[in-house]
């Protein structure tokens, strides 16, 4: 299992780039809990080939961190291994924050 949080007060086009989930192996699932101080904060997710796996959510307005056993992560299966690439776009400006955990298939669950 690998595990990366991050708070952001400005958009961030790839916010997984340069951690520790950069890459991801095929076959898992990465699941992303997020939060944001304002309801127009807007979460993108394209997979290896530019693929389109989430487009425009709306992140959830709270004022607290994320909390994994409480909250519901967007949650998509790592079927092509690669980068994939999470946008977040503060609309309003705001604290987001943000908890991606990548499990391995067979390993982790």
């Amino acid at each position: 299992m690998r595990v990366h949080t991050e708070n952001f007060t400005v958009d961030d086009a790839d916010a997984l780039a340069g951690t520790q989930l950069d890459t991801l192996e095929e076959g898992g699932q990465l699941d992303i809990f997020i939060l944001s101080t304002q309801a127009d904060t807007l979460l993108t997710i394209t997979g290896p080939n530019a693929e389109p796996l989430a487009v425009g959510v709306e992140v959830a307005q709270e004022t607290r961190a994320p909390r994994p056993n409480d909250d519901i992560p967007l949650s998509l299966p790592v079927s092509t291994g690669g980068h994939y690439t999470v946008n977040i776009d503060i609309v309003t400006a705001a604290t987001v924050q943000m908890l991606a955990i990548y499990r391995k298939a067979g390993v982790d669950f």
